[in-house]
């Protein structure tokens, strides 16, 4: 026998039962809301601090807080606005956090930022991470990105046209440990390393961009890419066409001749003992740009034979570069 009405019963008993399961939900998403938003008060009344911003945390992701700078603040102010912060987020139960300070550049540049998680803020390294950012924000002409955690940190600095200056001044500042990664990008060439920049790899970016961007080159490759890691130093070279080619029409019997300069060059720029040379010859796209994630025409390395069938198109770079490579890193003139 079926009752009036028992549609209408059976949705109501559903509706009451899906609010209970949901509620402590809601409940727990209010209180982190609320959470957040006593933590941006108190760092509100933080002397140096110009704005705020405070995520609550979720399953998926840890707290947020974002600090815009007071212009003008010494090292010393901005440890106290890191500690501040720290114990504002501790008054209110707020323990897993990730702090982003930023402020104005030097030098003109865009707004810099520093990133470090909960613990960092609170602890012994915050000095001396705070330090490194700001004496690299005011040497250096680019805008500096640092992230800094616990066992890994990464430093991007994107500069207008001062790359080298950039890799010359974070070489005399000394920052860095064997947990740290560099990124310099001018909008063309990239320099990537790790750990502390010396006078080694300041020597080898110089040699790099004076051979592989010269304007004396038959085809050159300024928008390069260098690598330097432990046991491997990388150098992609995008070469710059004055017209854009296809994939298939960027051969050996069109290109070769001017090509081989470039290389040449770039192989007696990587004067690095003891590690694996690998130079990746980089075809330009088919509208023209010199993309360094784009076609790898030809691959060669000190220290490993060529890989038969790396190229679909078997243009037959690979065994040219390993060739020409090989005999300028003999010094072979021929």
């Amino acid at each position: 026998m079926v009752m009036p009405g028992g549609g209408r019963a059976s949705r109501c008993v559903l509706a009451l039962a899906l609010a209970t399961a949901l509620a402590p939900a809601l409940v727990s998403c209010s209180r982190g809301i609320d959470q957040a938003q006593s933590v941006q008060t108190r760092i509100g009344r933080i002397h140096g601090v110009a704005a705020s911003r405070v995520s609550a945390p979720s399953a998926a992701l840890a707290g947020a807080v974002s600090v815009d700078l007071e212009e003008g603040l010494s090292v010393a102010e901005v440890l106290t606005v890191v500690a501040s912060v720290a114990r504002a987020a501790e008054a209110e139960d707020y323990a897993d956090y990730r702090l982003t300070l930023r402020e104005e550049g030097g030098r003109g540049a865009d707004r810099t930022t520093l990133v470090v998680d909960g613990d960092v803020a609170r602890g012994p390294r915050a000095d001396a991470v705070v330090t490194g950012w700001r004496r690299l924000q005011s040497a250096l002409v680019g805008t500096v990105d640092h992230t800094h955690q616990p066992g890994a940190e990464t430093i991007v600095v994107t500069t207008p046209g001062g790359l080298l200056h950039d890799v010359v001044e974070s070489a005399r500042i000394g920052y860095g440990t064997a947990a740290t990664t560099w990124r310099f990008a001018d909008g063309g060439s990239t320099y990537v390393d790790d750990g502390r920049i010396g006078p080694r790899d300041v020597r080898l970016v110089q040699r790099v961009q004076r051979t592989v961007a010269s304007p004396t080159l038959p085809l050159g490759a300024p928008g390069w890419r260098l690598e330097t890691h432990d046991t491997q130093v990388l150098l992609d070279l995008p070469v710059a066409l004055t017209d854009a080619v296809d994939p298939e029409g960027f051969t050996l019997r069109a290109f070769a001749r001017p090509v081989r300069p470039l290389v040449e060059a770039a192989v007696d720029a990587l004067d690095v003992p003891g590690r694996d040379l690998v130079v990746r010859l980089i075809s330009p796209d088919s509208d023209g740009s010199d993309d360094s994630d784009g076609d790898v025409v030809g691959w060669w390395s000190s220290a490993r034979p060529t890989v038969r069938g790396r190229d679909p198109l078997h243009r037959g770079w690979d065994v040219w570069l390993s060739t020409v490579a090989g005999r300028a890193l003999a010094g072979d003139p021929s």
